[in-house]
């Protein structure tokens, strides 16, 4: 048998020439699938029938790319290759059996433990398997003999990755990022070469040589960084450390054999052919105990932990123990003193019941009587549902000179606080339209808005509570619409597309209809931040029948509800408003809120005016 011991050559040619023969030429190459070697295995052999007293001449031709820098050579016979071929397949079988074991027992690690060290761990193991069983041409003859491609790339490929991992996982369970931030930027940095290394391992030339040769320069640096993060570690008192410092020793040694083979500096023997697997094996085998020792230190650290706590589990239950005998004894006077408390707690919610009833009677008898409403808007609709028993929103309606003024308003809060701030806003509406006789809604904004501001004091106090409002002035005789509001807008359905007013702003449209919005100003009635505001905006425009008109609070859309607990937005509420014929509207504003509602508490205050223009 006529051995070439090295898995991977471009293009190997073969001629024998022998006495009173023809001469037999042999063409071998890594490029080509495996099937059509000669003779199956991972090395190239080649068959010679030599007989005694004769000479057979044998001539080669070897064309590589650089991933081979020597020719080994060895002549044997079939016995003594069968021989050594046995020793050899017996020896790497050790050696993946060291590796499958230490697998194993990483991913048996990684399901307990969890951490991000054995995740790094496992992918090393992984690669250097891969790696190992690449290189020594059993990946080729075994896994992929149909890709020659793969047969090649694998080797630098997984040997970058190899380097990556074990370089992150060193970083990782040496902790370096938190005793040496310098080093770990080192150990970044060459991971991100390996990286670089391992994207130009698949593709061809010339990317391919460069990955082939990097991986192989970069090898021994890597391991001396890792070796030196060991030794750092180990002045750090990193018990597992020693571990690494033995096993990276005798992968540097390993290692730099191997190298120096690959590069032709020495012989191709025992010790330089397996120098990588030698110096592996056993560093995966200190490290694994490196991994116990930890798992060890886990293990003490948990059984102190529980110890703690079993002591203070102990010590609580003797603290309860007399505690619960001392509330046993508290227990039957506090229940005596809880049931004279909830007798008083009783009468005194009876009384604060009852005293917010009187208040709600109150507040309806200052908003508008729905036959006030209709004699003033013919037709109109207010559906007005407190939060609590009282609200903080509120409707006005008033005729004057006429004029008709109605008002939709939303103060600061909700239930007692807000109905006060509303009933005391009611008021000033009434007496600045009825008795100062105001007929301007922006002028009449000014003065509530100061009203406001002397009544809570806000210039001293810096409060920012007060009011949305939106305010509208019919003149019916000019058919004249005047508006302003803060923060609340009024909706308009029209029939055409004419634009009603240059600020008007479009929302729905229809051959037939359009809704329109009559924006208010971006500012509340009262103090904003401390500070004053500008003046509030008029918006005219003159009014053709059947225009119908809806103001509202942010009641509705502010609902929670749904099937996944959203708001229910003003959209909603445009829809309806678009679509929905005008004698339904308040049915159909009422049942979409409880429908959208459901089981969900209601959030605030709804207040809902609709009203139509009619004909003279």
């Amino acid at each position: 048998i006529l051995e070439f011991p090295y898995p991977f050559h471009d293009m190997l040619e073969v001629w024998v020439i022998a006495p009173g023969s023809d001469t037999l030429q042999y063409r071998l190459s890594d490029r080509e699938e495996f099937y059509k070697r000669e003779i199956a295995h991972r090395n190239f052999l080649i068959p010679l029938k030599l007989s005694a007293n004769n000479t057979t001449e044998v001539y080669c031709r070897l064309q590589c790319e650089g991933e081979a820098s020597s020719f080994p050579v060895s002549v044997m016979s079939q016995r003594v290759f069968q021989q050594q071929n046995y020793k050899q397949q017996l020896a790497l079988g050790l050696y993946y059996g060291i590796l499958l074991f230490a697998l194993l027992l990483s991913i048996f690690l990684v399901s307990k433990l969890r951490e991000r060290a054995q995740y790094y761990y496992v992918f090393y193991l992984s690669g250097l398997a891969l790696f190992q069983f690449s290189l020594d041409g059993y990946g080729f003859q075994y896994l992929w003999p149909f890709s020659p491609w793969l047969a090649n790339h694998m080797i630098p490929v997984t040997g970058c990755l190899t380097l990556l991992f074990l370089t992150q996982f060193t970083r990782a369970f040496l902790h370096i990022k938190e005793h040496s931030p310098a080093l770990s930027r080192t150990m970044q940095g060459a991971s991100l070469l390996l990286a670089l290394l391992f994207a130009f391992g698949l593709f061809e030339n010339p990317f391919y040589y460069f990955s082939l040769l990097g991986s192989n320069l970069l090898a021994l640096p890597v391991m001396i960084l890792l070796l030196a993060s060991a030794i750092r570690s180990l002045k750090n008192r990193i018990p597992s450390a020693r571990y690494f410092s033995g096993a990276f020793v005798l992968l540097i040694m390993g290692s730099t054999l191997a190298l120096l083979k690959n590069l032709g500096v020495l012989p191709r023997v025992f010790i330089t052919e397996y120098g990588i697997q030698i110096g592996s094996a056993v560093e995966i085998m200190m490290l694994s105990l490196g991994l116990a020792e930890n798992l060890k230190s886990l293990k003490t650290e948990n059984e102190m932990v529980q110890a703690r706590l079993l002591e203070e589990l102990q010590e609580k239950y003797h603290i309860q123990e007399r505690a619960k005998s001392e509330l046993e004894k508290k227990v039957e006077e506090r229940t005596r003193e809880l049931r004279e408390k909830n007798i008083e707690i009783a009468s005194k919610n009876k009384d604060i019941t009852d005293s917010i009833n009187y208040a709600l009677r109150i507040q309806q008898a200052t908003l508008p009587h729905d036959e006030e409403l209709q004699e003033l808007i013919p037709g109109s609709f207010v559906w007005y549902l407190p939060r609590d028993i009282v609200s903080g929103d509120f409707y006005w309606a008033g005729k004057r000179d006429g004029l008709i003024f109605i008002a939709v308003a939303d103060c600061t809060g909700h239930g007692v606080p807000g109905s006060m701030m509303s009933m005391a806003a009611n008021s000033f509406l009434s007496e600045i339209i009825n008795v100062h006789g105001i007929s301007s809604p922006t002028e009449i904004l000014e003065i509530l808005r100061k009203k406001i501001i002397g009544l809570l004091r806000q210039e001293k106090t810096q409060s920012r509570d007060g009011m949305d409002i939106s305010l509208l002035v019919i003149d019916k005789e000019k058919r004249l619409l005047r508006f302003a509001g803060a923060f609340n807008p009024v909706y308009m359905l029209r029939k055409g597309s004419e634009i009603p007013h240059q600020k008007a702003q479009q929302l729905r449209s229809t051959n037939d209809q359009t809704l329109w919005s009559l924006p208010a100003n971006r500012f509340p009635v009262g103090m904003l931040s401390g500070q004053g505001h500008e003046a509030f905006t008029e918006i005219v425009l003159d009014l053709h029948p059947e225009d119908c008109f809806l103001m509202f609070t942010d009641g509705f859309a502010d609902q929670f509800g749904g099937e996944k607990g959203k708001k229910l937005k003003s959209s909603a509420m445009q829809d309806i408003f678009f679509t929905t014929p005008y004698s339904e509207l308040m049915k159909t504003f009422e049942s979409t809120f409880n429908n959208w509602k459901g089981m969900h508490e209601q959030v605030d205050d709804v207040c809902i005016l609709g009203f139509t223009i009619r004909e003279k």
